[in-house]
Parts: structure tokens; sequence; C-alpha cells
């Protein structure tokens, strides 16, 4: 039996596990529903020696996030991108980041199915798009959005969720049968936090990257700081550290209404067969200012940030970017 009818298999018992606890009812429904929208545009300007610098006022983001409770037990989550078109043949979903369903019989287990963010561990990659300055080249093209499900596991105190994971493969595309399987561990243990992965992903039928992602975050308010460090392998190049990014970043909450913001890192990455062409070995670093003008809330924010990274041809870009974004709680009910 091969390891996609063995995932396969266990996602079956444990839906029949739950599905025998279940008792969903249309009565004892919770008037529990949010819907929310953000968006954001940047001042950019750009520079690389030896050539002529370019800028421009980008709109970045719009997103329509709309969550609740249908029972108790049951509930369901969504977040549209709307300036995202659809850039796969007959997948109405490219625009949709995420929307599922997650039902829990108890406090301590949650099965959930729908598209969902992959579950690969680390905090930039945790972050939301919107909130993301400059980042590592995995981030920049990994496919992190999937069809999928998985049962998890929390803690009494809630402190720690172990999930397991099956989704379509973010290396592939619709239709071509590869699948990622993965391990998550999210937790907190006083101001220290995780976000943990072990992941076995298909890039071909039967061909598999594995990766480790350790997301490290310390909580020492009014300073946090943030350490991942993720390594890939496939069967084509040694295991350790031949292919990795690792990311740090710094932030301190000078008042309640501005941010510091430091944030570095390195990616060595080699090609997979039949995805990325090239090697890429890209530092880059930055760092700026966030602004809540709001007195007591962060749902309007302005930024002005500098950074510094390595494109193709080991070409140096440095960018000034200077920025707004805003959220509206359209209702909380």
């Amino acid at each position: 039996m091969n390891i996609t009818k063995i995932a396969c298999l266990a996602m079956v018992l444990l839906a029949t596990l739950f599905g025998a606890q279940a008792q969903i009812s249309t009565e004892g429904l919770l008037p529990h529903m949010n819907l929310a929208f953000d968006t954001r545009a940047d001042f950019t300007y750009e520079k690389s020696p030896g050539q002529e610098s370019s800028s421009g006022i980008h709109g970045r983001y719009l997103n329509i996030m709309f969550s609740g409770q249908i029972t108790d037990q049951l509930s369901f989550s969504w977040r549209q991108r709307m300036n995202k078109y659809k850039d796969v043949e007959n997948d109405v979903f490219t625009a949709t980041d995420w929307i599922y369903l997650t039902y829990m019989p108890t406090k301590n287990w949650a099965l959930s199915g729908g598209k969902q963010v992959v579950l690969i561990g680390g905090y930039e990659y945790d972050a939301a798009p919107i909130d993301i300055f400059f980042a590592s080249v995995f981030w920049n093209n990994v496919a992190c959005y999937q069809f999928g499900a998985s049962g998890a596991y929390i803690t009494n105190n809630g402190n720690h969720s172990f999930t397991f994971q099956v989704c379509n493969s973010p290396y592939q595309e619709i239709g071509n049968s590869c699948y990622a399987y993965n391990l998550y561990w999210s937790g907190k243990m006083g101001c220290y936090k995780t976000l943990w992965s072990a992941n076995l992903v298909e890039y071909a039928r039967n061909h598999y990257c594995t990766f480790i992602a350790l997301g490290n975050r310390l909580e020492l308010n009014p300073l946090y700081i943030e350490l991942d460090i993720m390594n890939r392998a496939t069967s084509h190049h040694k295991y350790w550290f031949h292919d990795y990014s690792i990311i740090g970043k710094a932030e301190y909450d000078i008042t309640n209404w501005m941010t510091l913001m430091l944030k570095g890192g390195y990616d060595d990455i080699h090609p997979i067969p039949g995805n990325s062409p090239i090697d890429v070995k890209k530092p880059f670093y930055g760092g700026g200012f966030e602004f809540y003008p709001w007195h007591g809330s962060r749902n309007l924010r302005i930024h002005a940030l500098y950074s510094q990274s390595r494109q193709a041809g080991e070409k140096r870009v440095n960018e000034v970017s200077i920025g707004l974004k805003w959220r509206v709680n359209v209702f909380s009910k």
C-alpha cells in the first residue's frame, strides 16, 4: 500500500471517528459572524547600480474576510483576494485564498476540509501577505493555498495544537495527482512560541521533496523576535543545508502607535526537476517604521521602509516604500 492510500485511509478513519460522535442539529445556532475587508497601497522607488530608477504608486491587496459559526461545533472561514484574477484554466478558486469548514466535536479535536493554507512552519510564511513588505525567495514562489483536509488535536489549555494535513501539492497544478503530507505543531510556552512542521511534498508522481521548517518567536513585550529555519531536500542532492532559508525579524513597539521593524534573511535554493529552473542564492535585509495614527486601533497603518536584495544575475536592488493599509470591520454579530 503506497503512502497516498495510507494517508487517505487515515483521514477516512478520522472522519469516521468524528462522525460517530457528531450530534449536529440546526438547533442552538450561534449568532456569530464576522465580515471585514482590508486593502493596501504603496509608493515604491527602486534603484540598482548602473540602472535607471523606477517608481510608482501601486495597489497591493484588496481582501474580503468572512467567518463565523454555523452551529456550536461547526464553523467556517473564507478569504477572497478581490484583485487577483484567474490564472489557471477552469480553476474558479484561484482568487480564493481559503474557504473551509471546521467541525469540533470536543474542544480537543478539529476536522477541517476545503481550500486551506498548506501547513508549512515559519512565521514569515504564516503572516498575512498584506503585512509582508519584503520577503524570502521561498515565500515569493510557493503556492501556499491548496484544497485538502486536516485533523488536529488541541491540548486542554489551548497552548498546543498538533495537525496532520493532506492536500494538493504546491508544486503541481490541478489534475496532476500530486499531494503534500504535512505534520504541524503550533505551540506556546510562556513568551516562546513555535510554528514547526515536517512536510513530504510531491513535485512529480512518486517523487518527493522534504521540508523541515522551524518557526520560533519570542514575545518580550515590547520586543518581539522571530527566527525561521527551513531545510529542503530531494533525492538528487545532499540533505542538510544544501537547499535552505533562514529569516530573522525583530519588532520593537516604541509606543502604542509606532513600531520599529528590522528583517533579514538568506535563501539558497537549488532546482527541483521540472519546477524551479535555476539556482538562487539571495540575501535580503531592510527595516523601517509602522505608524498607527488612530488611537487604540491598528486598523489604520502607515508604513515607511527601506530594503535591499539581490535578484537574477546578482543585481542588487534598493527599494524605498511608503504606504497605507486600512481595515474595516463591516459587522460582527
